[in-house]
């Protein structure tokens, strides 16, 4: 079971920018190892419109919490994807090269599956 709190003291709180929220099993210790400190430009309510936060519905911390947790298996997934067609060996120097590029290895890995 974790805890989780909404921090607030310089750039962070109610009324700016960021939000800071605090994910840990131990409110009292604070373990380095499994305490996370979460940074988001999410918004708290819907009267919250302060300059710079994200134009989506408002999310609690519980929400912005969920949501980092899924972030390493998202990145982890991207990495093996990217490795296994090649991407890594892209020299395209544009940005309509690069998707180009990732067209053809996406049909290519397609008709091979296939």
């Amino acid at each position: 079971m974790s805890w989780r709190a909404e921090a607030s003291g310089g750039p962070y709180g109610p009324g700016r920018a960021l939000r800071l929220i605090v994910v840990t099993p131990d409110p009292v210790k604070l373990p380095h190892e499994t305490t996370e400190y979460l940074i988001t430009n999410f918004w708290e309510s819907e009267k919250d419109r302060s300059p710079g936060r994200v134009p989506v519905t408002p999310a609690a911390s519980l929400e912005v919490a969920l949501l980092y947790a899924r972030r390493p298996r998202i990145e982890q997934a991207y990495r093996e994807v990217k490795q296994h067609l090649g991407w890594t060996h892209c020299q395209a120097r544009s940005d309509m090269a690069l998707r180009r590029h990732w067209s053809l290895v996406c049909a290519a890995f397609c008709f091979l599956h296939w």
